[in-house]
């Protein structure tokens, strides 16, 4: 069993470690998507709670129903109207483990290169799970049931990408001002040849020098958005013996609002919550137990993540853009 380095094996160390190794993944965005600013308890994988946030409707704007003024005579009381209200939504919590073997040769280094040891160990269990946090964001977007066409592909003469964009923030605005794009790495980069979209700006571009967060700032700016974000996630595969990597996210634009917290909805959204892009922030634990089979330290990577039901209707996907 191991005798040398247990300092490295505590919870808190391992932890700094696998967190460390997390926050080099910058082409993920699923820690980029606004979160709750309360916590929400996870339960089992499939398993759903309930929680509130706070929303402002309609009706406190016109309290009678109509657009009537709201001035105040000289003595005359200030009219009541209904205000913020508490607002259900449910999580769906999930949960990604995964084992790191950490081999038993590591007992017989010097300290001083145990932690990179450990840290090369930790590597793939910690991606693994971060790519499964992702993967859970992605899916929510990429299946995302409210829909709009593309007036054509923008990789075409016909296609119209500002208009698509525009349409599609129309339709969000319906019912909250949309605040948010996310984008695949593939459409964006349709975007970034687009001279069609890049004239839209007063100020020259360079699209031989021009970077994909430099991208991500010129739509912010074009359409007047708090973020776009864009996918650039990598994951493997295999498929008939040969492997295959590629990005997690494709032919994908979705337009939104992720900002929950004292917004303000229109008064006809479903009452059916079937969509989710807002989680609950979870860090990583990782715990050392001895095999003696295999007479090696197993390093137990988890992570739980719980997304935030919202209303379909505050995003829309365009289709049909490459």
């Amino acid at each position: 069993m191991y005798t040398t380095n247990s300092l490295f094996l505590d919870g808190d160390v391992l932890r700094g470690i696998a967190m460390d190794i997390k926050n080099e993944r910058t082409d993920y965005i699923v820690d980029q998507l606004p979160a709750l600013s309360y916590d929400a308890e996870i339960g089992p994988a499939g398993s759903q709670y309930r929680g509130q946030i706070i929303a402002s409707a309609i009706d406190a704007w016109y309290p009678d129903g109509k657009k009537s003024t709201l001035e105040v005579n000289p003595g005359q009381e200030f009219r009541p109207i209904q205000g913020p209200k508490q607002e259900v939504v449910a999580w769906e919590a999930k949960k990604y483990g995964v084992q790191a073997v950490l081999p038993r040769e590591v007992s017989k280094i010097a300290e001083s290169r145990a932690i990179d040891a450990i840290r090369y160990a930790l590597g793939p269990a910690v991606n693994a799970v971060e790519i499964g946090r992702e993967k859970q964001a992605l899916d929510e977007i990429s299946g995302w049931s409210v829909t709009r066409a593309a007036s054509a592909a923008w990789d075409t003469a016909g296609g119209d990408p500002v208009g698509d964009i525009m349409g599609a923030i129309g339709q969000v605005d319906t019912y909250a001002t949309p605040d948010s794009m996310i984008l695949s790495a593939d459409a964006a980069r349709c975007l970034m040849s687009s001279q069609a979209f890049l004239s839209t700006r007063s100020l020259l571009v360079d699209r031989a020098t021009l970077r994909l967060d430099e991208m991500a700032e010129i739509i912010r700016e074009r359409f007047g958005l708090r973020r776009v974000l864009i996918s650039r996630a990598r994951a493997g595969a295999v498929s008939g013996g040969a492997k295959t990597v590629d990005y997690m996210l494709s032919k994908t634009a979705w337009i939104g609002r992720l900002d929950l917290e004292g917004y303000q909805t229109g008064s006809n959204y479903s009452t059916t919550a079937a969509a989710a892009v807002r989680i609950v922030p979870q860090g990583i634990e990782v715990e050392a137990v001895y095999d003696p089979a295999r007479q090696s330290q197993i390093l137990c990577v988890s992570a739980c993540q719980a997304f935030a039901k919202v209303y379909p209707e505050l995003g829309v996907r365009l289709t049909g853009i490459l």
